[in-house]
This record gives structure tokens, C-alpha cells and sequence, in this order.
């Protein structure tokens, strides 16, 4: 409802500017700590941490919940400015609500309205701020409580001077600390075990509804109602009651359409009982509802992502994964034994392999010739004792020609070289061949 939200936000500029008037400041505004009356006014209880004109300033017991206190607030801020930052936090929360009421849904619990204490010391990286930024309307005063988070808690300005964009935001530029103060934390209705170790504080457990059991108790016959998570009758369980004072006050009492929705529920987790069934025992822990805004439905949370490695697709990915294996992290190099280093040493320092370098083909006419002139010997060959036999029929036909001719054999070998040299010069390897052959039988023919 537009026109009841900036209603409730017109009562809180009313409030900021009588406690600026009056000097004085509640310390500890927030959720739980305000009441809207029948005709829209407000009514504030706790005061607890109450400042009033003749108290000694900087000396406070408690610094308020940190949903809506500066991210450097201490005891120390005890004084007639404490609220300042309360009041610009739950002001501007109204306002965005009127415009987007998304979303008191998306980011809102019982125990704040949209901000949250981890924003404001991650101011540029919350959600909620990049959501409100794209709003045109509001960008200005979101901008204007980022720089609030930025400076000095007692620089802070009233309610008023934050509202008018005109007028500038200035102060002493502290270092905020980087992480927020404790919180509750928030917990899933089924981790029992995890509910179970916080018996007696104060935290946010958050789950599916699967039952609402209506029941009346034995003795006093009071009205109740259990708001289950799991089966009722299956081992250990978490859940909600509510008694029938708070039930007569609720605005939407629970019922079976409740099953299916998801909902938040904050307070004191009451300690363990076991709840005795046909001599069974069943664990039990739950909170009990005191106030009916420490319960509300949120929405269906979404499920995470499964982000899949990459596969390597690209060449060099590939050839990453094949040259540069990743080792084991934490496996120590197993020694390496002495007849190994004794193999594997001289690896290191080894040469590379020269190239082999072939000898180049004969391919010029005078390379050819110098092979057919001096045709290299056998190198380590040798020659072979020749028979006796063999060089008695052979000497004589060397040494001791009958004629001062030169032999058949002889003519015709001229012949061949003479063709085959002239066959060379004039058509190459080829010509040599036809020229030897031709020659040969010219020789033959000389000789008749």
C-alpha cells in the first residue's frame, strides 16, 4: 500500500525533527522497537539505550542492532545524534517500499527492511544498491547514504539535510571496518544439528512449510498452533508455535495453505525436548512466536548454478594441459636412487646431435670425370692374395705383348672412353652411357 508506506515515512520525519528539537534519541531504532497505533502514529518501546538532554554523552551500554546503525558506530556515539543514521536508513527503506514493494520480499526480514548491516561496508557490491540505483526516483538518496557510510558517525546530518538533495553531504572520511558486526545467523529449517547449537540465541531459520497441526494443550486447553518442516513422526525436527495470545492478534492465521511457501522465522531457539509417542521419543526444537513479525513468506530460493569446467576446445588449451601437467600440491619428490642419478645425470649436460651432412650429388661434367679417373679404392678391404695358377696365365699377357698393338680389349676401351666423353659433353650422364657403348664396338671395329 503506496499511500500508507510514505504515511508511515511522513511519521518518522515528524519524530527525527521533534528528537533533533528536543536533543534527545531512542539508540536503538529499529523493527522490533516501533509500534504503528490504530491511527498511524507511532509509539516506540525499549529505551534501553535512551539519551534525554543531562545524560554524560560517549559512555552508552549498547550500540543497537547493526541493520540499521552506522558501520562505525560505538558506545562512544552515546549522545543526542545516535539516531541519524536509523532514521536515513528507515526513511529511505519506506520510500523505495512504496515504489518497488518487491522489495521488503527480496531483501526484507524480521529484523530489517531492505538494507542490511553487510551493505553498508560493501556499499558499491550490494545487491539491494544496484537495485535501487537503476530507479530514477531514488538513485540520488542512495547515493547520498553510501556517502554517509563513508564519514564520521558524529558528522552525520539530520534527517532533513540528508532528504534535500541540495544541500551537500559533509564530514571526516573514516575507514570502516570491512566486515560487519556479528549477526544472527540464518539457518535451514532441516539443519537440526546446526539449530540445535544455538539453543538459547537469537537467530533466523528459514524452510518449506510441509505441516500446520492445530491442537489445544491438556491442561489449560490454550489454543495452539505447529508449524512443521519435515514429517511430523520422522526423527529429529524443527518448528514453529504459536500460542493463542499471538494467534487472536495475527492479521492471516496459519492454515493448510500455508503448506508449500516458504517463510522466516526469528527469535530465541527454545531448548531441546523429547516429545514421547508410543514409547518412542522424538527430538524436538523449535521458537515460539511472540510477535507476528518475526514470521513472513519469502521467496522460493533458486537454485545454484553447477558451473562445468570448460572443456579445452582451442589448440593452445590443449597443448597447456599436455606441456605443463599440474603436479600434485602437497606429495613430496620421492628421492631418486643412486643407479638413476648415475643414468640420468649425463642427460643433462648432453650435446645436441650434430646434422648429418650428405655429400652433394654429382651432377657437373668434371665431377663425373674425376669419379671415372680415380675411383676411390676400398678403404679398409684388402686385396686378395691372387692364385698361382691365375698369375702364370695372366703376366705373360701383361707384361709381354706379341704385338707392338695394343690388344682387342684395349681398342675397344678407347673407343668407349673417347665415345663416352664426347656423348657427356654433348648430352650429360645420358650421353655418356650411349657414347661408351658406341664406342666400344667402334674400337671393335678398329682393331679389324
Amino acid at each position: 500500500d503506496a499511500p500508507k508506506m510514505r504515511a508511515l515515512r511522513d511519521q518518522f520525519v515528524k519524530l527525527a525533527s521533534d528528537f533533533e528539537r528536543m536533543g534527545c534519541a531512542h539508540g536503538d531504532l529499529q523493527n522490533g522497537n516501533v509500534l504503528v497505533g490504530t491511527n498511524g502514529s507511532l509509539i516506540l518501546i525499549d529505551y534501553d539505550g535512551l539519551y534525554v538532554p543531562g545524560m554524560q554523552q560517549g559512555d552508552g551500554d549498547e550500540i543497537g542492532i547493526a541493520h540499521f546503525q552506522h558501520p562505525s558506530r560505538t558506545e562512544k556515539l552515546f549522545g543526542p545524534r545516535m539516531d541519524r543514521f536509523a532514521f536515513a536508513v528507515i526513511w529511505l527503506s519506506l520510500e523505495s517500499i512504496s515504489r518497488r514493494p518487491d522489495l521488503y520480499d527480496k531483501y526484507g526480514t524480521s529484523d530489517n527492511i531492505i538494507f542490511s548491516a553487510t551493505d553498508y561496508v560493501q556499499w558499491s557490491s550490494a545487491e539491494v544498491v544496484r537495485e535501487l540505483l537503476a530507479v530514477k526516483e531514488l538513485s540520488p538518496h542512495v547515493a547520498r547514504l553510501g556517502r554517509l557510510c563513508e564519514i564520521a558517525p558524529d558528522d552525520l546530518p539530520p534527517l532533513c539535510d540528508f532528504i534535500d538533495v541540495a544541500k551537500p553531504i559533509a564530514g571526516k572520511v573514516v575507514i570502516a571496518p570491512t566486515v560487519a558486526p556479528a549477526l544472527a545467523p540464518v539457518l535451514d529449517a532441516l539443519a537440526y544439528d546446526d539449530i540445535r547449537r544455538h539453543v538459547g540465541e537469537r537467530i533466523e531459520v528459514r524452510g518449506e512449510i510441509t505441516e500446520v497441526h492445530y491442537g489445544r494443550s491438556r491442561n489449560t486447553q490454550r489454543e495452539y498452533v505447529l508449524i512443521s518442516f519435515t514429517n511430523y513422526w520422522q526423527g529429529p525436527q524443527f518448528r514453529i508455535a504459536i500460542w493463542n495470545l499471538v494467534l487472536s492478534q495475527m492479521q492471516r492465521r496459519p492454515d493448510d495453505s500455508w503448506v508449500g511457501k516458504y517463510v522466516s522465522v526469528s527469535g530465541l531457539v527454545d531448548p531441546e525436548y523429547q516429545y514421547t509417542n508410543r514409547g518412542r521419543s522424538y527430538p524436538r526444537l523449535g521458537i515460539t512466536i511472540q510477535e507476528e513479525n518475526q514470521l513472513r513468506f519469502i521467496n522460493r530460493p533458486k537454485p545454484q548454478p553447477v558451473v562445468q569446467p570448460r572443456a579445452a576446445t582451442r589448440n593452445a588449451d590443449i597443448l597447456k594441459t599436455i606441456k605443463t601437467p599440474t603436479a600434485p600440491a602437497s606429495r613430496s619428490k620421492p628421492p631418486v636412487p643412486q643407479q638413476v642419478q648415475q643414468t640420468t645425470t649425463p642427460l643433462i649436460n648432453r650435446p645436441k646431435p650434430q646434422p648429418v651432412v650428405q655429400p652433394r650429388a654429382a651432377t657437373r661434367n668434371a665431377d663425373i670425370l674425376k669419379t671415372i679417373k680415380t675411383p676411390a679404392a676400398p678403404a679398409s678391404r684388402s686385396k686378395p692374395p691372387v692364385p698361382q695358377q691365375v698369375q702364370q696365365t695372366t703376366t705373360p699377357h701383361i707384361a709381354s705383348p706379341t704385338t707392338s698393338s695394343p690388344p682387342e680389349s684395349n681398342h675397344a676401351g678407347a673407343g668407349a672412353v673417347t665415345a663416352g666423353l664426347i656423348g657427356l659433353a654433348i648430352g650429360g650422364p645420358v650421353g655418356l652411357i650411349v657414347g661408351g657403348i658406341a664406342g666400344f664396338f667402334v674400337g671393335k671395329k678398329i682393331k679389324k
